[in-house]
């Protein structure tokens, strides 16, 4: 049996995410993708400003956020920012999906 080994993946978004954080404001998270590698960070951003730079983690705690932040992110590959995601509100609710674009 033949093959070039290719695996096959879904094309996926970057599933930002922003809910209230159980300190104060709010918990903002999102995924690494699979063609993403070890020396990838992420810049976040706030109502257009930037408020984290080269973040090693996929998550971060916005303790200024409130329910009107609306939220991107974008990665850093090489020193070069990438395409921001999608801008998404924070979600209102626990428990269902009541998150807002």
């Amino acid at each position: 049996m033949g093959g070039w080994g290719q695996r096959y993946a879904e094309k996926i978004d970057r599933g930002l995410v922003a809910v209230p954080s159980s300190t104060s404001g709010n918990f903002v998270s999102w995924r690494v993708l699979g063609e993403e590698y070890y020396d990838v960070t992420y810049n976040l951003y706030c109502n257009g400003a930037q408020i984290a730079k080269n973040l090693t983690a996929s998550s971060y705690n916005h303790a200024a956020g409130n329910a009107n932040s609306k939220y991107q992110v974008a990665a850093v590959v090489r020193g070069v920012e990438q395409a921001k995601s999608a801008e998404i509100r924070r979600c209102y609710g626990y428990g269902v999906r009541t998150c807002g674009k």
